[in-house]
């Protein structure tokens, strides 16, 4: 299977919210309600990614051929409130979204651009780094297998809905 990881471009925009849209539809029934995820309009999205990729931090893309099939995005960790240790806030990074299509799950491409993000993460100077899950997302086992420490727990706030989440840490040195 040919793909490859780049630095996203403002172009992008459009193309990772489709994925971050179809992703959370794909990932979410069960944790999050119906009505919520069949209400999730593409234009917030969108503009959600065009602020991200204006900003600072570092969003990789995966692609295949011309189509974007997946995304990692984060950078500094900002401390989070209600967490159960405070564990998660000593982290220097954060892994805020990763994102790819289920067609292409189970082929080694999360591996590879979980690898991407992390090395990038390294290259800043990041020594630490944190990926809040939901505690029912079946990628929970992914974050373990990539060597993740759980290491903090709280709910946060989605649309509205209380989602309980876990932090597992990955030491970058």
């Amino acid at each position: 299977m040919d793909y490859r990881i780049d630095n996203a471009v403002m172009a992008d925009a459009e193309k990772i919210a489709v994925v971050n849209l179809q992703s959370w539809r794909e990932t979410y029934p069960g944790i999050m309600p119906d009505s919520i995820l069949d209400n999730l309009k593409l234009e917030s999205f969108v503009t959600h990614w065009e602020k991200v990729i204006s900003a600072e931090g570092c969003l990789l893309v995966v692609r295949m051929g011309d189509q974007l099939i997946g995304f990692a995005a984060g950078g500094k960790n900002h401390p989070s409130e209600g967490c159960e240790t405070n564990a998660a806030n000593a982290c220097e990074c954060e892994l805020g979204a990763m994102y790819l299509l289920a067609d292409y799950h189970g082929k080694g491409i999360g591996k590879a651009l979980f690898k991407a993000f992390s090395a990038e993460m390294r290259a800043s100077g990041y020594r630490s780094m944190v990926v809040w899950v939901a505690s029912e997302n079946p990628s929970c086992d992914f974050y373990r297998n990539m060597g993740g420490k759980e290491i903090d727990a709280k709910v946060t706030i989605v649309c509205g809905i209380c989602i309980p989440v876990k932090a597992y840490c990955y030491e970058l040195i």
